[in-house]
């Protein structure tokens, strides 16, 4: 609220001034504590808004929006002034001042300079005032402003070692020089031109900047010289002289505080003080730069890179020492030149089909331009101008489509109406006769296609084909049923060939006799094909023969069961189900084992639980061990088994170990011996064992998933995922064989359908 206050009262005193008079010359015109304190000597320094009357150029490295107030010896407001960036290059200013010397003018300045890049920059002011007599007096001025400042773009080579020195980091702000040619007149100001050039310079890192200014006019010149010394980082001292002459010396200070920057100079020659104001309207550099380059963001991701570049650009100028913003920056100027490219050859296509008539296909290219470009003033004044003509060509084209759907020509009628609708979205005729084609399709295209998905998913390809190519005759293009079309195709030429497959190795397996393996060939093929004729007469002739191999293998099965020995039973009865699943007392034999194994484990585990609580720890392990031996995720052995090993000495769990390890057990040897490693890691004894046991059971986890893997492949499922059982008493977790287990039970699953049908 106290900024906005003061803000207002600021911009009261610029639209209504004292009565300022105008100056006797150049260089004694807007005359500011900070210029007073420089001796005059400030053509090359972009330090405030006066900038706007000494060097007009110099303001467009003025970031800051900015407004002065200067105060002369007699307690007067004689200057007061505003500067405005427009990012990324503009700077304007507007300035009010009374002269010295003069009592009845009033003296305006309005500037605008001009960044052509982070080291040059151009400018011009009119100069405005009016004489005690009425008389308007009127001229103007141009300025040219240069600086040494690095060059942070890395896609910028320099090559040339002078401009390199001048654009390396430590030359930043090194050097200034700025030409200013003055009172040019426009209007009653004859014979007052005035040239000024100067320049800035700071000799060391640590040290004052040094300020060199000539000034010539038609009948003399002047000599300014000046400098400013940062004492602490808001505190700054000024000096100055004109002429080399020590009696026109003028010397000051600057104080920063927030916002706010307070400039005091008092001259020797005059003996007075003079005092300014400067306050800062505008955020920091860096927030500004925050501010661009999150509207940049935007832009991108509204495929804007036109104006995302411009929003780039404006950040880069308020922090042009980030790296990234330059990169930036560059890398989006590549994007717009090729968008650039691709704009300028759709407007020469659109220009050709306009030349021809073509009306919707010129709509069509300059509309393209609009998605490289959303806010392409030529591409939109284009479209404007091609309104006309293409309304009356869509006139015809919608009379044409409405006599092809009278006539039953759906598709003719369709390709018409999309042409309309291209360039129309909501033309509501085509829109109309589009929903009338749609319906007429829509339940026949979904009774086909939904059809076609059905016996797709059922593996009934022919059918599947047959009901998609219908679909496809009312709605050629639609890209669904023509993806489900080539999946179709893929998977009838990849049946047929392995059909072709399998037949020939299951008659091969037949002719050796071997009517097991050419059983689940035949059985295969039905799981690709279900009407396969000739697979379901092959069954059935073997039938007979499996059903004695079935019931010689259950008897076997039936024995371990009675013998109580359920793991085997459990092998043996899923064995069976491998080669006929739809052995009814094998499924539920298998059943009640795994009820009974279940049973078997418990009854070991509250055995194993006895002798913990006698403290047999090593009878109590044995178990334990067997259990985990039967069922590795039984979740209370394994806690158990981790007590036990810590209740029992290093000793006999060496000795348990090893016993583990001559049995081949080498996941029990393997959790002893990382137990013992745990306890005691220099146990060279220990590691060898356990990288011995670690090595031999991933030697018999790959031996176990390669004979499952040839099982698999001859179509035994069955003993596949037996084997495959195996490697996860030994890694539970294994991601392959988990994989293919799942894939073999998938298969048995559908060869049981294929028996039940």
């Amino acid at each position: 609220m106290r900024r906005r206050f003061l803000t207002i009262l600021l911009w009261g005193l610029i639209i209504f001034p004292t009565p300022f008079k105008a100056s006797e010359r150049y260089h004694d015109s807007a005359s500011t504590a900070r210029s007073i304190g420089l001796g005059g000597s400030v053509i090359a320094f972009p330090a405030d808004p006066s900038a706007s009357y000494w060097n007009p150029a110099a303001i467009a490295f003025l970031t800051a929006d900015q407004i002065l107030i200067n105060v002369n010896r007699v307690s007067k407001l004689n200057y007061t002034g505003f500067t405005k960036y427009f990012p990324p290059s503009f700077g304007m200013g507007v300035s009010l001042l009374q002269p010295p010397g003069q009592t009845n003018m009033n003296h305006a300045t309005i500037a605008m300079g001009y960044r052509y890049n982070s080291m040059i920059a151009f400018g011009s002011n009119l100069n405005l005032g009016k004489t005690d007599a009425g008389k308007t007096v009127s001229s103007f001025g141009f300025g040219f402003f240069f600086r040494t400042f690095p060059e942070y773009n890395p896609a910028i080579e320099v090559n040339n070692p002078v401009w390199r020195w001048l654009r390396s980091s430590e030359m930043k702000n090194k050097f200034t020089f700025g030409l200013v040619f003055q009172q040019i007149p426009v209007l009653n100001s004859k014979n007052e031109q005035q040239l000024a050039a100067g320049f800035s310079v700071k000799p060391w890192r640590i040290g004052p900047v040094i300020h060199f200014a000539y000034h010539l006019y038609r009948i003399d010149d002047s000599f300014h010289l000046g400098s400013h010394f940062n004492l602490y980082k808001n505190i700054e001292l000024i000096a100055g002289l004109q002429d080399f002459d020590i009696r026109l010396a003028a010397a000051g200070m600057g104080v920063v505080f927030q916002d706010f920057c307070f400039d005091f100079s008092y001259s020797f020659h005059i003996q007075s003080f003079n005092f300014s104001l400067r306050l800062k309207l505008s955020q920091s550099d860096k927030e500004a730069a925050k501010r661009y380059r999150g509207k940049g963001v935007k832009q991108v991701r509204n495929n804007d890179f036109f104006g995302a570049l411009k929003q780039y650009q404006k950040a880069l100028a308020y922090d042009p020492e980030d790296e990234s913003l330059n990169l930036l920056v560059a890398v989006l100027k590549e994007r717009v030149d090729v968008r650039k490219y691709k704009i300028d050859s759709l407007f020469a296509v659109g220009k050709k089909m306009e030349d021809n008539r073509w009306y919707i296909d010129a709509f069509h290219a300059y509309r393209n331009a609009l998605e490289f470009d959303p806010k392409n003033k030529n591409a939109l004044k284009n479209i404007k101008k091609l309104k006309p003509h293409l309304d009356q060509y869509v006139n015809e084209l919608f009379g044409r489509s409405k006599i092809a759907f009278e006539n039953n020509n759906f598709a003719q009628a369709e390709t018409i109406l999309k042409k309309i609708l291209s360039v129309n979205k909501l033309h509501q005729g085509a829109n109309l006769y589009v929903s009338k084609i749609d319906s007429i399709r829509s339940s026949s295209f979904s009774e086909y296609f939904y059809r076609g998905v059905g016996y797709y998913n059922q593996k009934n390809y022919k059918r599947a084909l047959q009901e998609l190519n219908k679909a496809l005759a009312v709605k050629p293009l639609d890209t669904e049923a023509l993806r489900y079309k080539n999946l179709t195709l893929e998977s009838i030429e990849f049946t047929k060939n392995e059909i072709e497959r399998l037949t020939r190795e299951a008659e091969r397996l037949e002719r050796g006799d071997n009517f097991v393996k050419a059983n689940n060939r035949y059985r295969q093929i039905l799981e690709l094909e279900p009407d396969n004729r000739y697979a379901k007469e092959k069954l059935a002739y073997l039938k007979s023969y499996i059903s004695k191999v079935v019931q010689s293998k259950f008897f076997k099965a039936n024995h371990f069961f009675d013998q109580k020995e359920y793991q085997k039973a459990i092998g043996a009865f899923r064995e069976i189900l491998s080669i006929d699943p739809t052995h009814r007392a094998s499924k539920d034999y298998l059943n009640r084992a795994q009820q009974l194994l279940t049973e078997q484990l418990d009854q070991r585990y509250q055995q194993a639980l006895t002798y913990f609580e006698q403290k047999e720890y090593e009878n109590s392990l044995e178990e334990i061990n067997y259990i985990l031996s039967v069922d590795n995720k039984y979740s209370l052995a394994l806690s158990l088994q981790a007590q036990l090993m810590s209740n029992i000495s290093l000793k006999n769990l060496a000795s348990q170990g090893e016993k583990y390890f001559q049995k081949g057990d080498y996941i029990n040897a393997q959790k002893i011996f990382s137990q013992i490693l745990a306890k005691n890691p220099e146990n060279k004894t220990a590691l060898t064992y356990l990288r011995d046991s670690e090595n031999k059971i991933k030697k018999r986890i790959e031996e176990l998933f390669n004979e499952g893997m040839i099982n698999y492949s001859e179509g035994d499922y069955n003993a596949a995922i037996q084997v495959w059982n195996r490697i996860l008493k030994l890694d539970p977790y294994n991601s392959s064989t988990l994989e293919y287990i799942q894939k073999a039970t998938e298969r048995l699953r559908a060869l049981d359908s294929i028996k039940e049908e």
